[in-house]
């Protein structure tokens, strides 16, 4: 992933991405369901999506969506690209090992 303008969510708008999105894994693809609005979207596990909120967008990348089909699912995957972007911004590539030290922060 490219790494110039990565811009980290802030609390609150973490909190809007996961009130607003419910994420799941479907027959090898991700199904994004708005809850607010009623039509699922089916994403591909190898290609990049977006989702937006509060006037903000993350890219949800396949390097994340890998990371979190194997290690996370508990947690919601914006959280999780979330932590991949802070890792980007310290110059390292995110690993399962670096994404579970900062979960336990």
């Amino acid at each position: 992933m490219k790494t110039y303008n990565i811009k980290l969510l802030s609390a609150q708008e973490l909190i809007a991405f996961k009130e607003k999105y419910k994420i799941s894994l479907i027959d090898n693809k991700i199904m994004v369901e708005c809850t607010n609005f009623n039509r699922p979207t089916l994403h591909q596990l190898d290609k990049t999506f977006f989702l937006f909120a509060g006037g903000r967008k993350i890219n949800i990348t396949p390097v994340v969506i890998k990371l979190w089909i194997e290690h996370f699912q508990k947690y919601h995957i914006v959280e999780i690209q979330n932590l991949a972007n802070t890792l980007y911004l310290m110059y390292q590539n995110p690993s399962a090992e670096d994404i579970e030290k900062l979960l336990n922060k």
